[in-house]
């Protein structure tokens, strides 16, 4: 089983995304990237969450749980990113999500 660190640059990897990239789409800060990636630190679950938001993998993968899909599937990320919404983004989308079903 693949350590954190090493799940967390195969991700970067597939994303082709580097530390400073990552660290601004997470919010999180570069340091706590870089240490991540040397090792000498785990994430805590709400940076794993994170992490995997930006990078399109799930967090129990992330975490090493094996998984056949590096990438989730597309209902799972549309899911992770309605959870990161504000109530005016909320509201933005379910008016999009209305005139998508309108059947008028």
């Amino acid at each position: 089983m693949d350590e954190f660190k090493d799940r967390l640059k195969i991700a970067m990897g597939k994303q082709h995304i580097n530390s400073n990239q990552l660290a601004n789409k997470a919010e999180i800060s570069r340091t706590q990237i870089f240490r991540y990636l040397k090792g000498d630190y785990k994430a805590k679950q709400d940076v794993v969450y994170k992490l995997a938001l930006a990078l399109d993998v799930s967090p129990a993968w992330l975490m090493g749980i094996d998984e056949n899909d590096l990438l989730l599937d597309k209902r799972e990320q549309i899911k992770m990113r309605i959870d990161t919404l504000d109530d005016t983004q909320l509201n933005q989308l379910e008016k999009v999500m209305d005139a998508m079903f309108d059947s008028n």
